[in-house]
Order: C-alpha cells, then structure tokens, then sequence
C-alpha cells in the first residue's frame, strides 16, 4: 500500500450525501538516503556495523518527524555471521554520529561504536561465508522516533568474519 497524504472516515450508508472527512494528515516522504560500512576481522561478539539515530533537533528547531527503514544488505565472507538489528542499544567504544546532511536530514550515523550491549532485539538473521542478503523492511513499519537508535550488529559463529552492512530508509517531512 502507498503512502497516501489523508485518512479518511468512511460512512456506511452508501446513499449518504457527507462526503468522507480527513482525519488526519499523513505526512509526505523525503528522497531516500542509504549509508554502508564494512567491518574487518569480527569477532564472535555482536560487533557494532552500522547504527542509525534520528536526531532530536534539526537546524537548532525541535524534530518530531520519523526516520523510516526500508532495506538492509549484507555481505559476509571468511565465515558465517549471525546479524541483529537492535533498538536504543549501548553502544561501546568512541561512537561518533555524523549527520547524513547538514541541510536538514534529520538522520546521523556511526561506524566508530565497537561492542553492542542491551538495547531491543528487534532481528536476527544468518549469512553464509562469502554470500549477500537483501532484506526488504518496508514493509513491516520499521521506524525511529527522535533520539532513536537503530543498530546492526554482527557476530562471527565460530571465527572471524568480514562483514559489510548497508542500510536504507527515508525521512518524513
């Protein structure tokens, strides 16, 4: 289903003359934005990959709008990986979120996080050694609400691995 910009009240009664009345206005979509980094050597502890934080504020105003995950790719070689997608983690290490764009994107991103700790459990999945996944969320309403944190973490199953994640999603506006 698309996203459309009303909801609307439906009448029951067919012959009613009461045209449907918007309830609500469901905010339109920005561009779509996607990062990817690639992590050498993990361990077979979950591993920060990638994280996603939707930032609280945006051009010093207040952000109430959502950040919406659409896809993930990974790729894993010289072993098999067990991949979690984590909600509002700890992250350890030195984490540092860039923004995605100074002008107004409303999310940031962090390659630097090493060890992943607590957090929701939202997902876990297998890769093979030397295979690639393309996972499509849309439609499950995968979203982060301001100050959000989403996490992909990776994990060696028995020695270590090379793995790369990329991610995809769109902002409200």
């Amino acid at each position: 289903m698309g996203h459309w910009p009303y909801e609307y009240f439906i009448a029951n009664d067919p012959l009613s003359t009461v045209p449907a009345i918007p309830v609500r206005l469901v905010t339109s979509v920005r561009a779509h934005n996607c990062r990817d980094n690639r992590k050498v050597a993990v361990p077979t502890t979950q591993t920060n990959i990638i994280s996603l934080r939707n930032k609280t504020t945006v051009l010093g105003q207040p952000n109430d709008k959502r950040v919406h995950v659409d896809v993930l790719s990974v790729n894993v070689t010289s072993g098999d990986c067990a991949f979690r997608i984590i909600l509002n983690p700890t992250l350890g290490g030195t984490p540092v979120f860039t923004s995605v764009s100074p002008s107004g994107s409303f999310a940031e991103f962090d390659i630097a996080g090493t060890t992943v700790s607590s957090g929701t459990q939202s997902m876990t999945f297998y890769a093979e050694s030397n295979s690639s996944q393309f996972i499509d969320l849309s439609h499950l309403g995968v979203y982060l609400d301001p100050g959000d944190v989403l996490t992909i973490s990776a994990a060696a199953l028995i020695k270590i691995v090379n793995a790369a994640v990329g991610i995809t999603w769109h902002e409200e506006s």
